[in-house]
């Protein structure tokens, strides 16, 4: 607890108030230990029954009476008068007709006087003799510190799981068929390697194996720090929420969407108290007493995560969802205060964040690296695209959970995975959790209804924008722009984007595979009026990825399927009205999935959405 600014801090406050004063400083950390803990009305009889804070019972004796002395003189000083006005408040409560089951004086100065500590122990060893108190204590202010500090620690570890519990149980219900959890995933291990004096190299793995992620994350002993990353929708929080509550570590699990975007983290009490906000420990307590929690619940933490050989492991999942780190200066001061702590860390955050900005995490790390030794070694863990295994894990769990017309649908869809009949009308969109689980929606709706593919996907990325829009701390574009404006203006970019990712070779057009960033950001200025110097939050707004890390000046960027890419060019096509006989059979087959829905249905989204282009600059202009 020594040398915690904030304990420091308040045992000079403590030390310094006096009389009723005293109880009011005292009382927010006498409440962590009886939350029930109330002032009595001043010079009353309760204060000549020796009482000034008591937790009340209607019948039997008091759970708890406090006496609290805030004295004037400094430690050295406790003399006669101090002695006298302590006792004679003892004496008051042990001759009065009352009961406790605790019985605490606490004053404002330390235990240095041991005439004053014997005089009064002997004194308070008489009430527990005589009856008036089953447990009584003599307390100075550091104690009450200390007895605070002790109380938090627990009040953390009983609060972490339940967090865990409830976050994996709303994010597994967001959808119509969540509640499943799907524990072995493809998985690509890499590694950190963190050298002193060099930037942390990110070494990425090139074999894809199924693992049982919550388990790889924490598997081995050695490894400090942990990386976690994946396209969007591949799971990456569900993992680490489901390894919370499978370990039998103690995990502190915090959105980085929840920390303020742009805070100073001058300090690791600083990070850790803004986490502790998210755990809401401070929220069972009355407005008077939640700053006083929260401010002594990041050394809490800190002291719970610096000790060697920590039980605790720390999760900041979303490294991507705050805007301060999606900046070198912001990773920079996360990494420097992060290096202090003993326990285990897990990052999370989009492939998108991590190949975008490759450059700017390796330097962030350099200070860990710096700090923890000549050569040490963490993981890099890539979530990749699920398999027919997956997918089919979570059919049975949804067939399992449907009735009536949605079951049967669902069950002709089952057949047409284990069959490899589905790719023809969904693509790889399967392979996404996210997007597994929008097909599983429409499906049970709906029914499987091809021709109306081209409306489904011009409907789910829609959504997917919106989502990722819906996070106001994640970097972005037209930051006060309407989101549907701001939907639309975006899926005018990427098929835009797709347009140009075509090639002319004799046989007509093909696709090619990446396009350079450069192109996206001049485009992006023509849609949204800004100056765009950062490719990011294009990427984390859009159905756009890297292709691979930045080499240099140079990023490559692809769709993040490549049923995507044929719709946006499809898209472009039409709203362009050129001819399309050129192009790939796959594009021309989904050219006349949007002509049939616009036939069908010439006043529905879509058909608006084409509509709203009206030419080059501002689509609205």
């Amino acid at each position: 607890m020594k040398g915690y600014r904030p304990w420091k801090k308040w045992s000079g406050i403590l030390a310094t108030a006096t009389g009723r004063d005293f109880e009011r400083k005292a009382l927010p950390f006498l409440h962590l230990l009886w939350p029930a803990l109330q002032q009595v009305p001043p010079r009353r009889q309760w204060d000549a029954k020796g009482i000034d804070l008591v937790v009340w019972a209607d019948k039997g004796p008091f759970p708890c009476v406090v006496q609290c002395k805030g004295f004037e003189v400094r430690e050295t000083e406790m003399g006669y008068d101090q002695l006298r006005q302590t006792t004679k408040s003892i004496d008051a409560f042990r001759k009065a007709d009352i009961t406790c089951e605790t019985y605490v004086l606490v004053h404002n100065r330390d235990s240095r006087n041991r005439k004053f500590n014997e005089i009064i122990k002997n004194k308070l060893r008489q009430l527990v003799s005589e009856g008036r108190a089953s447990k009584a204590f003599l307390w100075d202010r550091q104690t009450l510190l200390r007895k605070t500090f002790e109380r938090m620690k627990v009040l953390v570890d009983g609060s972490l799981r339940e967090r865990c519990e409830k976050l994996l149980s709303y994010s597994t219900n967001l959808f119509d068929f969540g509640g499943c959890y799907v524990s072995e995933v493809p998985t690509r291990v890499g590694a950190l390697e963190f050298k002193r004096g060099e930037p942390c190299r990110l070494i990425a793995g090139t074999t894809t194996e199924e693992r049982e992620i919550s388990q790889v994350l924490v598997s081995d002993k050695d490894t400090r720090w942990t990386l976690l990353v994946g396209a969007a929708g591949t799971g990456k929080t569900t993992s680490v929420l489901a390894m919370a509550l499978n370990s039998n570590r103690n995990v502190i699990y915090v959105p980085c969407a929840s920390l303020p975007s742009g805070f100073p983290v001058t300090s690791t009490n600083t990070l850790l108290e803004e986490a502790s906000k998210y755990l809401g420990i401070a929220d069972m307590f009355e407005d008077n007493d939640r700053d006083v929690v929260t401010e002594i619940c990041g050394p809490v933490l800190g002291n719970l995560l610096k000790q060697p050989g920590s039980s605790y492991v720390l999760i900041l999942d979303g490294l991507d969802e705050n805007s301060y780190f999606s900046r070198l200066e912001g990773l920079q001061k996360l990494s420097n205060q992060l290096a202090d702590l003993e326990c285990p860390i897990i990052l999370t955050t989009r492939i998108e964040h991590l190949h975008a900005m490759f450059g700017d995490f390796s330097l962030a790390f350099d200070e860990f690296s710096n700090k923890r030794g000549p050569l040490r070694k963490g993981k890099l863990l890539e979530l990749a695209s699920w398999g027919k295994k997956q997918i089919l894990a979570l059919l049975d769990h949804a067939v399992k959970k449907a009735s009536g017309d949605a079951k049967d649908r669902l069950s002709l869809f089952k057949r047409m995975v284990i069959n490899s009949q589905y790719e023809t009308i969904y693509g790889e969109l399967p392979s996404n959790p996210l997007f597994m689980h929008f097909i599983l929606e429409d499906i049970a709706r709906e029914g499987i209804t091809p021709s109306n593919r081209a409306s489904l996907l011009f409907r789910w990325a829609k959504r997917k924008i919106r989502r990722d829009r819906s996070v106001t701390t994640r970097p972005t574009l037209g930051r006060d722009m309407d989101v549907e404006d701001f939907a639309d203006r975006m899926l005018y970019l990427t098929e835009n984007v797709a347009g140009k990712m075509v090639i002319e070779s004799e046989g007509g057009y093909a696709l090619v595979e990446t396009i350079n960033a450069e192109f996206i950001k001049a485009e992006a200025e023509r849609f949204f009026g800004d100056s765009i110097r950062n490719i990011l939050p294009i990427l984390l707004n859009s159905t756009l990825m890297p292709a691979e890390q930045r080499q240099g000046v140079i990023l490559r960027v692809r769709f993040s399927f490549r049923i995507f890419q044929e719709y946006m060019l499809a898209s472009y096509i039409v709203r362009e009205k050129t001819s399309f006989e050129q192009y790939p059979i796959a594009v021309k087959e989904m050219i006349h999935d949007i002509a049939d829905d616009l036939m069908a249905r010439p006043d529905s989204t879509l058909a608006n959405h084409l509509k709203g282009y009206t030419g080059v600059g501002n689509p609205y202009s």
